[in-house]
């Protein structure tokens, strides 16, 4: 993951090499958001794309870039805005997947919340699980699956898993701490006390 910089400029022009492509970027702030054109060598590839909190804004394979850019909100979930460039609002570049490493790929969720003290239902099961659904997921990760912190946003939840989660799924209790725990392709890649989480719910099907 490379962080490109930026200055809280309402209109500027980066040109910067990003996995070996020379690579231009003319970022411009106007009434409706912030928009961007990228240029590839001598070329614009792609023109007037609004840029939102953690989209991708290449998207498209056939524009032939290689990896994906994405702004990030560094403070919460705002879309970028000019005068915070370069501080709140990031701009990431991400490699493509090579030789079996990768920064940027859509995999299979499983995220498991787990109740110290209480139970998710009448049957007495402390243990919930959530799987097959869409979901995005951000790790600030120090090694190995302990010792992270999570921000999560799982779209197409009905309202009573909500409800139960956020009533007692991501509750603090004391010195007795709930758990949550996710895999990534049946791969665990997150298990911390529920307080090291930010989790967004929603009953959206797809991200806004």
């Amino acid at each position: 993951m490379q962080n490109i910089s930026l200055k809280p400029l309402k209109a500027q022009e980066v040109s910067v090499n990003l996995g070996g492509q020379n690579v231009t970027l003319r970022i411009v702030q106007r009434t409706t958001g912030l928009f961007m054109d990228i240029g590839v060598a001598d070329k614009w590839i792609a023109l007037g794309i609004l840029c939102l909190n953690c989209n991708k804004i290449v998207r498209y394979s056939y524009l032939g870039f290689i990896g994906e850019l994405f702004f990030a909100d560094t403070k919460g979930g705002e879309d970028p805005v000019y005068d915070e460039l370069g501080t709140r609002f990031k701009l990431f570049y991400a490699t493509a997947e090579r030789d079996g490493g990768m920064t940027y790929k859509k995999r299979s969720l499983k995220f498991q919340f787990t109740l110290k003290e209480g139970e998710f239902d009448e049957q007495g099961n402390n243990i919930l699980t959530i799987d097959n659904i869409k979901a995005e997921v951000d790790i600030g990760a120090y090694g190995g699956i302990s010792g992270s912190t999570l921000e999560a946003r799982i779209y197409g939840l009905g309202l009573e898993r909500m409800a139960l989660l956020s009533y007692k799924g991501i509750q603090f209790n004391g010195a007795r701490q709930n758990m949550v725990k996710v895999w990534a392709d049946d791969r665990p890649i997150f298990s911390e006390p529920s307080p090291t989480v930010l989790l967004t719910l929603t009953r959206c099907l797809t991200p806004p």
